[in-house]
Formats: structure tokens, sequence, C-alpha cells
């Protein structure tokens, strides 16, 4: 069996061929046959000039990332240790964001609960991660109505208001 590249006289230019020798006691003619895989990955590179994808991080840029989320659960950016009920709640809420199959909680809810937190506290506490992240995967409400929300108190605040009158009022009317 003899190798052929590219260009040679029977074969596709896609593929690397083989040609295969006949035989000669059946009368059967040689022939060549393609081998292996397209590579597109070339083409990128030699036609596009593309390079491909990494497949795989540095040991340094793993451990890096596992730091920036273990710094974040444990808060070390602050003088005094994180309280542990909130790094178990950062904790199992990073891992209900990222893969709630793998989570043994069904919500931020019942993170919260098992914590002994408010689920707001859970929500906050990932939103300020995703921030600081820049990531685009949600958690909780957009952006945008969190921004809405703000506002909101800030004019209730400046009229010496708070949004749990006007709620509480609400569900006051509502029960009677």
């Amino acid at each position: 069996m003899s190798h052929s590249y590219h260009g040679d006289l029977g074969t596709n230019h896609l593929y690397d061929t083989v040609y295969v020798s006949g035989d000669p006691d059946s009368g059967k003619p040689g022939s060549y046959e393609m081998v292996g895989q397209f590579d597109w990955e070339q083409i990128d590179r030699n036609v596009d000039g593309i390079e491909p994808e990494e497949r795989v991080i540095s040991f340094a840029d793993a451990s890096a990332a596992i730091a920036i989320l273990a710094g974040w659960m444990c808060q070390s950016c602050r003088e005094e240790p994180a309280p542990i009920r909130t790094v178990a709640a950062k904790c199992e809420a990073l891992l209900f964001w990222l893969d709630p199959n793998q989570s043994k909680y069904k919500s931020l809810s019942d993170i919260a609960d098992a914590c002994q937190i408010t689920r707001a506290a859970v929500s906050k506490m990932l939103l300020g991660l995703k921030d600081q992240l820049g990531s685009a995967v949600s958690v909780g409400k957009g952006s945008h109505t969190r921004e809405t929300y703000r506002q909101v108190q800030r004019n209730l605040a400046i009229e010496g208001k708070h949004a749990s009158e006007k709620t509480r009022g609400v569900s006051k009317k509502r029960a009677s």
C-alpha cells in the first residue's frame, strides 16, 4: 500500500488516500481509497487563518478559577472569616446554578432554608458573583428588572416611604 497526498492522480483533494493494489488472479484492478476523516481544522487554518479552539485549559487557569470561586464563597476580602452557613449556602447555590441535576436541593429557597438564611440573601450572593464574573447566564431576575426595583426603592426613600408599607397594605386588604 502506498500513501498518496492531495493532488496525486486519481485522488480526491479533500481526503488522504491510499492506493490498494489489485488482485492479478481475479483481474481486479487497483484503486484509490479514502482513509481517515476530513480535517476541517486544517482547512480553517490553511484557508481561513482560523486556529482551532483550545480543548484544554492550563492548570494555572483552572487553579485561578477555583481560587476566585473559593474566595467568593469564603469572603476572603473581609478581615473576619465568613459564617460557615454563608459559605455552605454559596457553595450549594453555585452548584445549583451551574448544574441543578447534581444539587440535592430543588430551589434556592430550599438552600436558604437549610442554611437558615433568606432566599433573597442566597439570590443576592449569586447575583454578586454573576456581576463580578460578567456572566451572561441568568440568575433570578434580569438586570433590567433589578435596576427597575432599585429605582422604585430610591424614589420611595426620597418620599420617606418604604416598599413594604405598600406591599403589606395590599396584603392586609386582600385578607379582609
